[in-house]
């Protein structure tokens, strides 16, 4: 009798969870609809599905699996939705409902309901969690401090290409494909995807602003994503170590702020690099995944599959990190794998196949049509060479250290992704040997990543080799208060480029206002002037900021990234203000009827006498 009882209740519960579930899909789709991001959608339909397969998998695998399907399906469905009859918005939120529900259903056909956390788990992902916290945190505050920077930290460098890029998928309703079209549509799939909700109810004049906000919230979303995972892999390092509880969570709260120093995030939001961020949460993910190839070589196999199409879609060369985690992860496992059946091997053999089917469908013609890109010069801040190679061996020296042998699973894979990243830069610079110099835009960019990608991971085996090395009391902390000192006066250390950009890391920078110019005050005249129905200019207006200012507002007002190349051409700066014929030159561009603000009283006296047919308007600033 007590066990029917206790079986009733346990059915009762996992209904009213699967309930739960379906209600808050329902609302958060209502949610969207109304304006409100996609975001939690996302979460809310992906909940059931981690937890109907974490008892096969386990919660890490769950996690990490529900993660790496979101991205996926989100760059799947929205190469359909460009075939639908509804707008794309309308289109994923429907499409993410029924996610959801199906989930929901599941949950309640298998009478599954999430199990209670181990201690081990709750100490690898609540710690873990506190630097991605802090950093939403903070971009909420700066959005009601007065003079901090919120909008200004994503104008700078590729920004306004990442607005473009992100409002053709929202002309398109969806990602165009095409061997002419954007090769890596991830990023713009995502800020298109923040950009989407409420943007019909915006006036013409205000959609720059609005497109902005989105930004600065899907970014910070994406960074706090690094932060999460770079904590999260810090402590299953340092529990793989045989690192107590209270150590693992306290390796996981550090290493998750270590993505907000200036290295790691104030050297993207300064060059505009947002689909470092989201390269960096794919490869993250990809050594989670991998270090769950003890107790799930099949499902760890099938992640990477789907990491190295995500990095596919995100920045190419890195395809080799994931690839090189897998070559490793099946000869380790080859006899294990060879005997997989049923839904393990439908996995496998699916995975691998949307990565080749994807390869050879988008990949390889886009490389065809675009590799001269790659080779293209640009702006990018040179790393010192020797940084990479000594984090590499000392991160194979503290592996070697923590884990007493060259044979474990974690040391082969930090080989095997040093390998892969050594092989994607050796690739890059022989793409661009015909340069006058081979270190281009993209191998520069791409050795700064995988720098960054050895020394987050790095952070678990320096704990781990204190584990092993130095015995517990006051002279274990002693060694990891000097690891920490250590790790800061290196970030602090690194070399800035010299670009006039924020010096003092992405948190203060932001307090501070000093992004660009004053809090968000350039960033108003940007937004303010940069009317798609009316076309305005600064020219010798005496602001500061004046090319920056007008390099926002033709980019804009060209809203295309393949139409009115000359215009485009010339926001790069490519004029001269003291001349009038250039300011001509430009409004010619811009279709005439430009309004010029100046704070140079004889310009309407030039203007007039230069190219009085063009209506221009001169008014002071």
């Amino acid at each position: 009798m007590r066990r029917r009882l206790r079986q009733g209740h346990d059915h009762l519960r996992e209904s009213w969870f699967a309930l739960l579930v379906a209600a808050l899909v329902i609302a958060s789709a209502a949610a969207t609809l109304a304006g409100f991001p996609l975001w939690p959608l996302f979460a809310a339909a992906a909940l059931p599905w981690g937890v109907a397969v974490s008892s096969r998998v386990g919660a890490f695998a769950a996690v990490m699996g529900s993660l790496l399907a979101t991205m996926w399906l989100i760059v799947g469905v929205l190469m359909v939705t460009p075939l639908l009859p509804a707008t794309m918005h309308v289109s994923v939120t429907i499409a993410w409902t029924l996610f959801g529900l199906a989930g929901a259903a599941v949950m309640l056909g298998r009478n599954v309901a999430p199990a209670r956390p181990r201690p081990v788990t709750l100490v690898t992902w609540l710690p873990a969690a506190l630097g991605g916290a802090f950093w939403i945190a903070l971009t909420l505050v700066s959005a009601q401090l007065p003079g901090a920077s919120r909008l200004s930290l994503v104008v700078h460098g590729d920004s306004a290409n990442n607005v473009l890029f992100a409002r053709q998928v929202l002309y398109h309703s969806g990602i165009a494909v095409g061997p002419e079209e954007n090769p890596v549509p991830m990023p713009s799939a995502l800020l298109a995807l923040a950009m989407a909700p409420g943007r019909d109810a915006v006036a013409p004049a205000d959609l720059l602003r609005h497109d902005l906000t989105a930004f600065t919230g899907v970014w910070a979303m994406v960074i706090a994503g690094v932060c999460l995972l770079t904590g999260v892999v810090a402590a299953a390092v340092t529990e793989r170590a045989g690192a107590g509880l209270v150590m693992v969570g306290a390796v996981g709260a550090v290493a998750s702020f270590v993505p907000l120093t200036w290295f790691v995030t104030g050297y993207p939001l300064e060059f505009g690099f947002f689909n470092a961020h989201i390269a960096l949460v794919v490869v993250l993910a990809s050594f989670a995944a991998y270090l769950v190839e003890e107790k799930s070589p099949a499902h760890a196999l099938a992640l990477l599959c789907v990491t190295a199409t995500l990095l596919l879609t995100v920045w190419s060369p890195f395809v080799l990190l994931p690839a090189s985690l897998a070559v490793v992860l099946v000869l380790r496992h080859r006899r294990s794998l060879l005997r997989v059946r049923r839904l393990s091997l439908f996995l496998v053999l699916a995975s691998g196949m949307q990565l080749i089917v994807y390869g050879l469908a988008v990949v390889l013609p886009s490389f065809i049509a675009l590799s001269d890109f790659l080779s293209a010069f640009g702006g990018a801040h040179s790393v010192p060479r020797w940084v990479f190679f000594a984090i590499l061996v000392a991160t194979l020296v503290l592996a070697l250290l923590a884990f007493r042998t060259p044979r474990h699973p974690i040391v082969y894979g930090l080989l095997a992704l040093a390998t892969g990243s050594i092989l994607g830069l050796a690739v890059l610079l022989f793409m661009s040997r015909h340069q006058p110099t081979p270190w281009t835009y993209y191998p520069l960019k791409y050795f700064w990543l995988i720098t960054v990608v050895l020394l987050l991971l790095s952070l678990g085996v320096v704990a781990g080799a204190i584990v092993h090395r130095v015995p517990r009391g006051p002279l274990r902390a002693a060694a990891l208060a000097v690891a920490a000192a250590s790790l800061v006066f290196f970030l602090y250390w690194i070399p800035r480029p010299i670009t006039g950009g924020a010096e003092a890391g992405p948190v203060l920078s932001t307090l501070r206002g000093e992004f660009l110019g004053h809090g968000d005050d350039v960033v108003n005249t940007i937004t303010s002037l940069s009317d798609p129905e009316q076309p305005h200019l600064l020219w010798r207006s005496g602001e500061l900021h004046e090319v920056t200012v007008n390099f926002w507002i033709m980019q804009m007002w060209a809203d295309s990234l393949t139409e009115h190349p000359e215009l485009r051409v010339a926001a790069y700066g490519g004029y001269d203000t003291g001349k009038a014929e250039d300011l001509c030159t430009i409004v010619d561009l811009m279709g005439g009827g430009t309004i010029v603000h100046t704070s140079d009283e004889s310009l309407e006296a030039e203007v007039d006498a230069t190219c009085p047919q063009l209506g221009v308007a001169v008014t002071p600033y």
